[in-house]
């Protein structure tokens, strides 16, 4: 009899910028941001895009949860990668991994470019003979100043 698990992609903009750096206002607003949104959750992988923005961006975030997951960078992530491919590569690599906790909530920290490829399309795969993904999901905001998208992909996994 099959299971079904859920998946929850949480993407983030990075926070105010000026020459690539966090601004005091953009630092105060990824805080502000985290507490009020991600406190509480438990997140199984990080990644960012490569620009410090974003790098700074998730070292706030994982700082307020307190969190010491170990951040992967992905230059799709990037303001010039590939945003929904990667996306979708996250998405099938966290959805695949059977060694994964029932809850797999994943942070993801990019660019508004990035955000608006995305959220209209849910960034599933065919993962045959594993997952069938069964529901999916998007939600879009402005959440305290940041960007924050949520996807949210219900999966049914076959036990064996």
């Amino acid at each position: 009899m099959p299971n079904n698990k859920t998946v929850t992609l949480y993407l983030i903009r990075h926070g105010f910028h000026m020459d690539d750096k966090l601004t005091r206002e953009g630092r105060e607003g990824v805080e502000k941001s985290a507490k009020n949104n991600l406190m509480g959750k438990k997140f199984i992988k990080a990644y960012s895009s490569p620009a410090l923005r974003a790098k700074e961006t998730m070292e706030i975030i994982l700082n307020v949860i307190g969190s010491s997951l170990k951040v992967e960078c992905r230059k799709g992530l990037g303001p010039d990668g590939d945003s929904l491919a990667e996306i979708k590569s996250i998405a099938r690599e966290v959805a695949l991994d059977a060694a994964l906790s029932e809850e797999r909530n994943v942070i993801i920290v990019t660019h508004s470019q990035n955000m608006l490829a995305c959220s209209g399309e849910c960034p599933t795969m065919p993962t045959p003979n594993y997952a069938d993904i069964i529901k999916c999901a998007v939600e879009v905001g402005e959440v305290d100043s940041l960007s924050l998208t949520r996807i949210t992909l219900t999966q049914r996994i076959p036990r064996g």
